[in-house]
């Protein structure tokens, strides 16, 4: 198929892998915020630094998506100089890569890096569709940069997303290493800082180890590799403190204490959460969770711990957790609700099932939890919901990342403390949006963006 001036996601990426069909080698395409398109087959093997130019796509002048959180069509270049996308050196940035080896399909995007370098987690999941997996990669991207400000990390923003055939995790991890470090080479040239490619859903500290030998720009290896470990448990501390910081503002009591808790999603955010909620004394956590396997597993650990009269577990169908039937049923018997899976946990299907409840108070690990930031931060404000900022409460991952930087120390005490004072940044977040009366999110974002800019 050709490649048009304007041509979709679907057949960009698509086209992509018709090229690697009985081909070793990854085919990469990169379209920058100032315009610029390059595409190259990127040698599969050492580093993946080496590479040579394919002029398939020299008539591509932008990519038509399908933007899957507001249902809006909308060309790549428009969405990011909407959302701040840096334009310096075309450092605002998206890059496909598809590997006829593996079989493996990747996106990293970058947001920003004026305060350094770009970190971003990896996150694996079985895309419904490319315009999905562009969406939510960029949306995540743009949440790092924002989340990297007001953590005063030092770090920029970026994303990573990708699909792959079961079985061949190794496989990917390489492909995924090689993508990665042949971009930073395309980065550099423009005198631009690396991508620095970290933990996210369904990926973990091994899949870091591996990707390590091949791109040193990597975070969240393994503790014996080097590295600072699974960021989940000090994720949590920033979470839990940033939800002490709410209940002073959204509660008469100003405290957690006889509060119920509902939590969505018991990964490894969530648990850890749990844990927080759980032995800081509130009155009772409701588990909702798709995975029958996971509950039991959570259960075990609480029953060893001597931890169950507070908890409660809630199994729910995919589906019924897609579209957030437990706030549906739970949303009158809550006080919290902190949403701990994979984004749009507040969206138009159930935000009018919260309105006049007794949920007070919306604080949570997972990104994106607003699928309309704008639209659902506004009505959560009308409705005298307080939502804590999904990418300040939960910047004490990134916190505990960045430590293996190059010229950085990783001291677990230094996370530990940074995470805890998560609870003051969101402080500072809340404390503006009650003085100028606006919502919260406007709050985060305005303060984030003097940080940035």
């Amino acid at each position: 198929m050709p490649i048009k001036e304007e041509s979709t996601i679907h057949d960009v990426c698509t086209y992509l892998k018709d090229l690697a069909e009985k081909q070793d080698d990854i085919f990469y395409l990169s379209l920058q915020v100032n315009g610029k398109v390059e595409a190259y087959q990127v040698f599969n093997k050492g580093d993946g630094k080496e590479g040579k130019v394919i002029p398939d796509f020299k008539a591509l002048k932008n990519i038509v998506f399908t933007d899957t959180a507001d249902k809006q069509r909308t060309t790549l270049l428009e969405y990011m100089k909407k959302f701040g996308f840096n334009e310096k050196n075309g450092d605002g940035e998206l890059a496909i890569g598809f590997d006829g080896r593996s079989r493996t399909m990747n996106m990293i995007v970058i947001h920003n890096s004026n305060l350094g370098p770009p970190v971003g987690g990896l996150r694996e999941k079985d895309y419904s569709n490319f315009d999905s997996m562009l969406t939510d990669t960029l949306r995540l991207a743009r949440g790092m940069s924002y989340k990297a400000a007001m953590a005063d990390s030092k770090t920029g923003g970026g994303k990573s997303t990708r699909t792959h055939p079961k079985g061949i995790r190794k496989e990917a991890n390489l492909s995924t290493a090689r993508f990665a470090n042949f971009l930073n080479v395309r980065r550099k040239e423009r005198s631009l800082h690396p991508y620095v490619i970290a933990e996210d859903s369904n990926t973990a500290c091994i899949d870091f180890d591996q990707m390590d030998a091949i791109n040193p720009w990597t975070a969240c290896k393994s503790l014996h590799m080097g590295g600072t470990g699974n960021p989940s448990p000090i994720t949590a501390i920033g979470v839990y403190q940033a939800a002490q910081t709410g209940a002073e503002f959204a509660f008469p009591d100003q405290t957690l204490s006889n509060k119920v808790v509902l939590l969505s999603g018991v990964g490894q955010v969530g648990y850890e959460l749990l844990k927080n909620f759980v032995f800081n004394g509130v009155k009772k956590v409701i588990c909702a969770e798709m995975s029958k396997e996971r509950i039991e597993w959570v259960q075990k650990q609480f029953e060893r711990m001597g931890k169950t009269d507070r908890i409660e577990f809630m199994l729910y169908t995919k589906e019924e957790l897609g579209n957030q039937k437990f706030l549906h049923d739970l949303a009158d018997k809550i006080d919290i609700f902190a949403p701990c899976a994979l984004g749009k946990s507040i969206n138009d299907t159930n935000i009018k099932a919260i309105k006049n409840t007794r949920l007070k108070l919306i604080i949570g690990a997972e990104n994106n939890q607003l699928a309309d930031e704008e639209k659902h931060g506004k009505m959560l404000h009308e409705m005298g919901i307080l939502y804590v900022p999904d990418y300040v409460a939960n910047g004490g991952g990134l916190i505990h990342c960045i430590g293996e930087l190059p010229n950085r120390m990783f001291l677990i005490s230094d996370s530990i403390q940074r995470a805890k004072n998560v609870g003051n940044t969101v402080r500072e977040v809340l404390a503006l949006a009650k003085k100028e009366n606006i919502p919260t999110y406007l709050a985060a974002n305005k303060l984030a963006e003097e940080r940035m800019l």
